[in-house]
């Protein structure tokens, strides 16, 4: 148990370092305003006695392979800046886990009335399989507080998802202090019950289970007046290149600036020694030249009044401290001159790596516009079938009008 906790830690401690926990960062996608101030009763009686923000692994049956918790409405912008970081921006990086996030619907605004929800696929990545199994599905129903997660592997999300999620969000709180209840909803757990047309075409909990898989995110619940195509076009519909280029570009652009601060508090490093050993040299150089200065003194002093044999000897010392003042004279130039070309040096590798830096930079911009071009390209071979899918639908529905006819024919024959 110690071990598993202090591996959360050093998991938190790292997505801190490498995250951005301001809230701001998802109020263009999210807007405060879009967030209800109340919620709603979930429709299932499982959703309903499900725990706030802890785990009843009993409440479910063990074949639904699901878990379920609730929320209290001042949490709902805080849960999704937490789903956000630890599976968008942490697991969608690693090596190990391919993400698929969906929006239902697809752009939150004022106007974007009925229940919203946020759909979060996680699959397992394997280097030498071009197959990506679905691990689990995690769905979170902004209407009514709730956060369902179902698949094979939901005892993942129950034993290391889920602890690291309450304790990222705290983190995330923490760090936003009073910025966390600024978009005005209430503090307390207000829920209103459902009226009948709110509940009327929802599913219960086993049509739920079971069809959480099979329709890729359809989390609004429709009435079963909507035709089947409308699901399987879900996915479709569901996708937006702008905010996956947008994503990629703040990435590519946080990168690059932590690159160019990490090599200009290198540089200033540097240069602070090179200073600091600079100055020593000169201090150390002038109390020499001090003494020197002090010594010639006093055998100038000694010379002018003696007239003795011993005049010959102060000459000789004084021309030896002038030559020595004269190599520590040399010696401080040379010092100087080496100080010079160190400082050149590294200028011109600062100017290098800022030029490599541009270069990456220009290099990602054409990737991007390689990238959008191909998302282009992607998007119309979409439209293209859907279109040839419809043409084969109303052929297929034309042929069986006709072939009822023909029934009806043979009917009336016999």
């Amino acid at each position: 148990m110690a071990d598993n906790e202090i591996t959360i830690e050093s998991v938190i401690k790292t997505i801190e370092k490498s995250n951005d926990l301001n809230l701001d960062s998802i109020f263009s996608e999210y807007p405060p305003e879009c967030i209800p101030t109340k919620l709603k009763t979930p429709a299932g009686d499982k959703a309903k006695r499900a725990k706030y923000e802890s785990i009843d692994i009993n409440l479910y049956e063990d074949k639904a392979n699901m878990v379920a918790f609730r929320m209290k409405v001042d949490r709902i912008l805080l849960w999704i800046k937490t789903l956000h970081i630890w599976y968008y921006d942490h697991l969608g990086n690693s090596a190990e886990h391919d993400i698929r996030w969906f929006d239902d619907p697809a752009d939150w605004n004022k106007n974007a009335g009925g229940n919203k929800a946020i759909c979060i696929e996680i699959l397992a990545k394997h280097p030498h399989d071009s197959e990506t199994p679905l691990l689990y599905k995690v769905t979170f129903f902004i209407s009514t507080g709730v956060i369902q997660t179902q698949g094979n592997a939901k005892d993942k999300f129950v034993k290391w998802d889920f602890p690291i999620l309450i304790e990222l969000i705290k983190k995330i709180k923490e760090f936003n202090g009073e910025r966390v209840i600024q978009h005005n909803t209430p503090t307390s757990s207000t829920v209103e019950e459902c009226s009948e047309e709110d509940t009327l075409g929802k599913l219960d909990d086993q049509t739920r289970e079971k069809q959480l898989f099979e329709n890729r995110g359809d989390v609004n619940n429709n009435n079963e007046s909507k035709s089947s195509n409308q699901s399987n076009e879900w996915s479709v519909t569901q996708f937006r290149p702008e905010k996956m280029l947008e994503r990629m570009e703040n990435f590519f652009v946080l990168a690059l600036d932590k690159i160019c601060t990490k090599q200009s508090e290198l540089f200033s490093t540097k240069m602070k020694t090179m200073e600091d050993s600079y100055i020593n040299h000169i201090k150390e150089n002038d109390n020499k030249l001090a003494k020197v200065l002090e010594s010639v003194s006093k055998i100038q002093v000694a010379k002018s009044d003696s007239t003795n044999a011993c005049d010959q000897k102060f000459f000789n010392k004084l021309n030896t401290l002038e030559h020595e003042n004269s190599d520590l004279k040399m010696s401080l130039q040379q010092i100087k001159h080496t100080t010079e070309l160190d400082k050149f040096q590294l200028q011109s590798k600062l100017d290098q790596q800022t030029s490599q830096s541009e270069l990456q930079k220009v290099n990602h911009n054409k990737s991007q516009k390689q990238l959008e071009f191909e998302i282009n390209k992607l998007e119309t071979t979409i439209h293209e079938k859907d279109d040839k899918l419809k043409t084969l639908v109303s052929s297929c529905n034309e042929l069986k009008s006709r072939l009822e006819e023909k029934d009806d024919e043979l009917y009336s024959l016999k």
